[in-house]
């Protein structure tokens, strides 16, 4: 399942089997994307994607539906190179 919420997270996945399988093995993803100007503010932007997630508590969404292994990702974009940060939740 691929949800993109109005004014929320930019995009949620969570996996459609997690009630047929093991919930520690299909947990879920958040992602928080980010633009900016300048090659050398992709890592900040990155950190400030999670930081955005963390604050906002877009996880819970997931959590709330006893979804564990949850992964987080800060992604930023500048012209046609991007930066990723991931962490486990």
């Amino acid at each position: 399942m691929l949800s993109i919420f109005d004014g929320l997270r930019d995009i949620t996945l969570a996996s459609v089997a997690f009630r047929l399988i093991l919930s520690t093995l299909c947990g879920g993803i958040v992602v928080e994307l980010k633009y900016t100007k300048n090659f050398d503010e992709l890592k900040a932007a990155c950190q400030k994607a999670l930081e955005q997630i963390r604050e906002r508590r877009y996880q819970e969404y997931l959590l709330n539906d006893d979804r564990k292994n949850i992964r987080l990702y800060g992604i930023a974009f500048c012209k046609k190179r991007c930066c990723a940060i991931s962490e486990n939740l």
